[in-house]
């Protein structure tokens, strides 16, 4: 059974919302970034990281 597209997440970016890179050289700020970034994604569509199905990196 798929999932209907207009519920599907797809955020990928390590910048802020204002769109401002985050931790220049520093790939732990920027992974921090993507994950909060993903979260606020998430929470928009009403939905967690327990309701992910997969995650590619």
């Amino acid at each position: 059974m798929g999932t209907p597209a207009d519920r599907r997440v797809r955020p990928a970016s390590r910048s802020t919302r204002r769109g401002a890179l985050v931790g220049r050289g520093d790939p732990y700020a920027q992974a921090r970034q993507v994950f909060e970034n993903l979260r606020r994604c998430l929470a928009s569509a009403g939905a967690g990281f327990d309701d992910v199905v997969k995650l590619t990196y």
